[in-house]
């Protein structure tokens, strides 16, 4: 059985090489491993892309605008002041694994600022009101979250808004805003409570930077006159263990009237929305694999006609069906497996120096189009930038390469190949030697 396998190696590696072309590579199985390698390097560098791009705003959204966990009342209700430190207070002292305890309100205000001439510029936004003994234990709050002008500050009559905000009202720092307390004809008509700005944030999502602004629960109180908070927060040291610390925490509080739900729950839309998004590129680069695929089959069913004489004097020397299958199933696999590590191997190390890629192409685009304007004496075109920041927001082009979905693709690919290269040689046990050499 050894030998047998020996043999059938030996002719594969063999029928690889074509006496036609100088002792080349067989056209056939050159097209066969360019496909596929190309093929899954282009694979790998779109999904490392993509699965930065989706890291980068799920973090963001989770870790800024959203807790990991999340205690709510039912019906809409809210928390007292002293309901909401007593629940935290026990939560520290019987749940591990959880690193802030967060108390916030959220409501829809409208921020007011007076211009020189008397003109009243407005906006509505987005107020979180946090406990600011809390929000510092919040490591990874702050990870994203920047000051980039003054200081973090939510103490009294102290408001946080975004880099875009300063830049849409042209506001410096200890400028006066003046908020409302809800978004009611009332309140748009009012003048509203003046608030000193104590900082400019940036968080890399737009939607936070652009509608969001942060205070205190005690400056909630004096804009409202309310003393409750809607929601408790929760972060934990590992985000992934807030499932197991839900099920800790909902057993130990063991009240009906309280609501609990991961990250997940909360923006399980958001999370659908990305996986939805991903599992279709997946889908059309598969669609795109099985032409490929349906490719090989028909360069196969060439190669054999090619070879068929090869055939009929193998079966005619005693070599089985079986053996003969086994012998281009076996260049078929030899092929396909070089093709996917190839590929494996360029697609992460595009998506790991995409950045220099970018820089390099841009540069060499852009000297010629810098000779073509020169030779023309006019502007004709213009230079090119790949990726903008300020297109997408964040600044810096984050990619994330998962092993495991890796190998699952990769595996997928190498056998959607292999069955395009094997049903072609179902034909082969039809060849008959005396016809084949007769002819």
């Amino acid at each position: 059985m050894q030998n047998k396998f020996r043999f059938n190696m030996f002719l594969a590696v063999r029928y690889l090489i074509s006496k036609k072309n100088n002792n080349k590579i067989d056209i056939v199985f050159l097209a066969i491993f360019l496909g596929a390698a190309l093929g899954n390097m282009v694979l790998i560098v779109v999904i490392g892309v993509m699965n930065g791009f989706q890291e980068n705003h799920i973090s963001r959204r989770i870790e800024v605008g959203s807790y990991h966990i999340v205690i709510s009342k039912k019906d809409y209700k809210n928390f007292s002041l002293t309901e909401s430190k007593e629940i935290k207070k026990r939560l520290y002292e019987n749940i591990n694994g959880i690193s802030a305890v967060i108390p916030y309100s959220d409501r829809e205000i409208i921020i007011k600022k007076a211009t020189n001439s008397g003109i009243n510029e407005q906006r509505i936004l987005k107020l979180r009101a946090l406990d600011e003994d809390e929000i510092i234990k919040d490591n990874a709050f702050f990870k994203y979250f920047d000051i980039e002008t003054g200081k973090f500050d939510i103490s009294n009559f102290s408001i946080l808004v975004g880099e875009p905000i300063q830049e849409w009202l042209n506001m410096d720092l200890d400028e006066k805003l003046y908020i409302t307390p809800d978004i009611s004809m009332i309140s748009y008509k009012s003048e509203g409570i003046p608030f000193y700005v104590s900082g400019f944030f940036r968080t890399g999502s737009y939607d936070y930077d652009m509608y969001w602004g942060f205070i205190s629960l005690d400056s909630k109180i004096l804009l409202t006159g309310k003393g409750d908070v809607e929601n408790i927060g929760i972060k934990c040291k590992n985000r992934d263990e807030a499932k197991r610390i839900k099920i800790e925490i909902e057993k130990y509080l063991n009240d009906s009237e309280l609501i609990l739900k991961t990250d997940e729950e909360i923006n399980e839309t958001f999370f659908n929305t990305l996986k939805l998004e991903k599992n279709m590129i997946i889908f059309i680069f598969l669609m795109i694999f099985a032409v490929i695929a349906t490719n090989i089959f028909g360069g196969m069913k060439l190669k054999i006609i090619e070879k068929r004489k090869d055939i009929a004097i193998l079966k005619a020397v005693g070599i089985t069906p079986y053996d003969v299958n086994s012998i281009f199933l076996l260049q078929s696999i030899i092929t396909i497996f070089f093709a996917i590590l190839v590929g494996l191997f360029l697609g992460c190390f595009v998506v790991n120096n995409i950045l220099n890629i970018f820089l390099v192409t841009e540069n060499v685009v852009n000297s010629v189009i810098d000779i073509i304007n020169k030779c023309f004496d006019s502007f004709i075109f213009n230079h090119i930038l790949i990726y903008d920041p300020s297109v997408y927001y964040q600044g810096a082009f984050l990619v994330k390469l998962d092993f495991i979905e890796l190998s699952i693709l990769s595996f997928s690919i190498f056998l959607l190949v292999l069955i395009g290269s094997y049903l072609p040689l179902t034909t082969i046990s039809r060849l008959k030697p005396n016809e084949v050499l007769h002819n």
